[in-house]
């Protein structure tokens, strides 16, 4: 993480949409987590920033909570609209691939509920809704907690219609 990155990072959290900030305020408030942004960012296995016109707007981060699986962030300036589609490109292209690199097999996030953005965005990216969490914030606001899990195909076995076309099939 270098210093133009934290910066960035705070750049967002300071001038975030007001539902990220809401979000903010119920977990830990805004200034303990402008506090905590240099050793919160440092200790992410994954983070990526997105900018709007030169201008920080939006950042994905991804802490790891045991060895297969992680908590990502999401935090978003009112450019989001603007940057969206490349997050959301970026995070099937480059981000989950690269996670699932470093050995996880689950991403973990909560929104909090209410904040209809960030449930679509979770839900495009193939996120399910695992768990209603009542009280989880500062305050007691409810969340809700999302998870994605890499998914293997099933692979369907068709038995053969015919003893002739099984003899086929192992030749």
């Amino acid at each position: 993480m270098n210093f133009a990155d934290l910066g960035a990072i705070k750049y967002i959290i300071q001038n975030c949409r007001a539902r990220d900030r809401a979000e903010i305020e119920a977990l830990y408030g805004l200034q303990f987590t402008l506090e905590c942004a240099p050793a919160w960012a440092s200790s992410a296995c994954l983070v990526e920033i997105f900018d709007h016109n030169g201008q920080p707007a939006a950042f994905v981060a991804a802490h790891r909570v045991t060895e297969t699986v992680c908590q990502l962030s999401m935090i978003a300036t009112e450019d989001w609209r603007h940057v969206a589609a490349s997050v959301i490109k970026w995070a099937k292209r480059e981000g989950m691939p690269a996670l699932y690199a470093q050995g996880f097999k689950r991403a973990e996030c909560r929104s909090i509920e209410g904040h209809p953005e960030a449930i679509r965005f979770l839900m495009h990216l193939g996120f399910e809704v695992e768990a209603y969490v009542k009280s989880y914030g500062r305050n007691a606001e409810d969340f809700i907690q999302f998870a994605y899990t890499r998914r293997t195909p099933v692979h369907v076995f068709q038995r053969p219609q015919n003893p002739a076309s099984a003899q086929a099939a192992h030749a």
